[in-house]
C-alpha cells in the first residue's frame, strides 16, 4: 500500500530579531491510507509546527526545507490556490483548544455551513443539512440547538466535537456512513 502522506527531511527555520531559530531538523514519517497516526512529544518539540507546515500555515518568517508528499504531490510546490483545495477539503487539523478556532461572534451553524459551502459549493439549505448531519455524526445531542448556539454556550468537549464535525462534513469522509 502506498503512502497517503510522507514527510521527508523536513526542516524549518524562523527568522527572528535575534537571528535564525532552528525549529525542526530532518523530521521524516509516512502515513498509509486508513492508518491512524499520532505525533507525541514534550512541549516545544515541534508537533504543532510540523502540522502547520503540512497545511502551509506557517508565518512568512519561516523557511521550510524538505518534502511533504500528499497523494503523490509535493505540497511545498503547490500554488496558494491549489493548496486551498487541499487545505480543509483534503487535510484538516483539529487544534487542542477549540476556543482558539471557533469565532465567538458567529453561531456554530454559521461557521460550519460556511466551511461546507466553500468546499462543497452547496447552497445554504444543502449546506445546513450537511452541517447538521456532521454534528449528529460526532454524537452531539440536540443538533438544532447546537447549530444556533454560540461557542461559549457549549462545553469544551462539545466545542471539540464541533471542530471534528467541521472536518468530517467534507469529502472524502461521507457523513451518512455511521
Amino acid at each position: 500500500m502506498s503512502d497517503l502522506l510522507s514527510v521527508n527531511n523536513l526542516a524549518i527555520d524562523f527568522k527572528t530579531a535575534r537571528g535564525l531559530h532552528k525549529a525542526l531538523n530532518n523530521v521524516s514519517f509516512s502515513v498509509k491510507r486508513g492508518e491512524i497516526f499520532g505525533v507525541v512529544g514534550e512541549t516545544g518539540c515541534g508537533k504543532t509546527i510540523t502540522g502547520l507546515s503540512i497545511l502551509r500555515l506557517l508565518p512568512k518568517s519561516a523557511t521550510i526545507r524538505g518534502e511533504i508528499m500528499f497523494e503523490g504531490k509535493n505540497l511545498l510546490e503547490l500554488s496558494e490556490s491549489e493548496m486551498n483545495t487541499v487545505r480543509g477539503g483534503r487535510i484538516s487539523m483539529i487544534f487542542q483548544d477549540p476556543t482558539s478556532s471557533l469565532n465567538p461572534v458567529f453561531t456554530v451553524g454559521e461557521q460550519i455551513t460556511r466551511v461546507v459551502r466553500q468546499h462543497l459549493k452547496l447552497d445554504n439549505k444543502a449546506a445546513q443539512i450537511q452541517a447538521e448531519e456532521s454534528l449528529d455524526a460526532v454524537g452531539l445531542p440536540d443538533v438544532k440547538r447546537v447549530m444556533t448556539s454560540y461557542p461559549h454556550q457549549l462545553s469544551g468537549g462539545q466545542q471539540q466535537r464541533v471542530m471534528i464535525a467541521n472536518g468530517i462534513g467534507l469529502p472524502p469522509f461521507p457523513v451518512n456512513s455511521r
